[in-house]
């Protein structure tokens, strides 16, 4: 996977992800006349993708999933045989970004996902059975959806990097915040 022009950065600054309660983020997939959109997680894995938008790559196929090159350090944290029609996914040992669509993979070309474990990074947020369509070779796009815009508590923070110590009280009153939810 190679890296598409770059456009205007988008900042993602701590202060917006601390706001989203749910550490998610939104990317946009395009393959040839199909779009879809999906939902990271908060993992390692998914944050170093984030850094890596937007991307171009070509689509490969195994069987029902759809994958893309990316090159990626390996990394292996919460590595899973499981997966969800859906689940978006990076796959270390092949440095392969999967979206399944076929959570029950077939004999053949699938088999080889049984024994690959992949950190599962999010989910698809439309239906993306259209995805079957799509061919091997057709190129594909993957960028950033530009977040609403959060409401500030503390505007204090602004877009430049935290220090350690505002890191610390900010950590600090998140945990007093969920401590008040839950109690």
């Amino acid at each position: 996977m190679r890296r598409a022009k770059k456009e205007p950065q988008r900042v993602v600054t701590l202060g917006k992800i601390l706001a989203n309660k749910e550490n998610t983020i939104k990317i946009l997939f395009k393959i040839g006349n199909f779009n879809f959109e999906a939902e990271l997680n908060n993992t390692i894995t998914a944050q170093n993708i984030i850094k890596k938008l937007p991307l171009e790559s070509t689509v490969g196929r195994a069987g029902q999933d759809v994958f893309f090159e990316i090159d990626l350090q390996p990394i292996t944290e919460n590595a899973t045989l499981e997966v969800k029609t859906g689940d978006v996914a990076f796959c270390p040992q092949g440095k392969r970004l999967y979206v399944f669509l076929d959570s029950a993979p077939a004999m053949g070309v699938n088999r080889l996902l049984q024994e690959e474990p992949v950190v599962v990074i999010g989910a698809a947020l439309t239906f993306v059975e259209e995805l079957k369509q799509v061919k091997a070779g057709e190129k594909a796009f993957v960028s950033l959806i530009e977040q609403p815009p959060v409401e500030k508590k503390n505007d204090d923070y602004g877009s430049r990097k935290l220090t350690q110590s505002e890191i610390d009280v900010l950590v600090q009153q998140l945990l007093a915040e969920k401590n008040k939810s839950h109690g």
